[in-house]
């Protein structure tokens, strides 16, 4: 441990942000649904049981409490948040990119790439690239058009919903091409 930082390297201010975000979510969640998204989802991942609106407000409140988030404090705390086997706390990580979207770089999308192959799972990648196509349709044009062929069907069609016509047809035939 460095002075500063917990026993998981993480400085103060990221420790209370992850603090306060586990506490949220945890009062949000309620333990049947917890199990029940366990089961359904076939996950490993601890769950609090917390839906998805309240998972979004949760990020939303982190947000507005820390407008002056920078951009390494940021995946700071999304790495942080990912790191730990929780699903709700991942899916507050997805979140935070789409909020913060102003903040990304170019070159954040292999860190979010690394966090897209580490979940194993192709579940949450169409909303959150949806999200962020929103906001930037060309980063998402960008990366997903090389990986279109691997993406399964559900990430195609949620990713392409805010692209231009001429972009979602592109991809739609890239993963025809298989």
């Amino acid at each position: 441990m460095t002075a500063g930082h917990d026993a998981a390297g993480h400085d103060a201010a990221t420790t209370r942000h992850i603090d306060q975000i586990d506490a949220a979510l945890r009062a949000r969640g309620s333990p049947g649904r917890a199990e029940h998204e366990k089961t359904y989802l076939k996950s490993e991942l601890e769950h609090y049981g917390t839906g998805v609106p309240a998972i979004r407000s949760v990020a939303r409140e982190v947000a507005s409490q820390h407008h002056g988030l920078s951009h390494d404090d940021l995946l700071g705390l999304v790495d942080a948040l990912w790191a730990a086997p929780v699903h709700e706390r991942r899916m507050v990580a997805v979140e935070l990119p789409g909020i913060y979207h102003e903040r990304l770089r170019s070159q954040d999308i292999a860190f979010l790439e690394h966090l897209l192959r580490e979940s194993r799972t192709w579940a949450l990648v169409g909303w959150v690239l949806r999200d962020t196509a929103r906001k930037r349709p060309g980063l998402v044009y960008t990366w997903l058009l090389p990986r279109a062929a691997r993406a399964s069907a559900v990430t195609i069609r949620e990713a392409i919903k805010p692209l231009p016509e001429s972009q979602r047809v592109a991809v739609t035939r890239a993963r025809q091409d298989l």
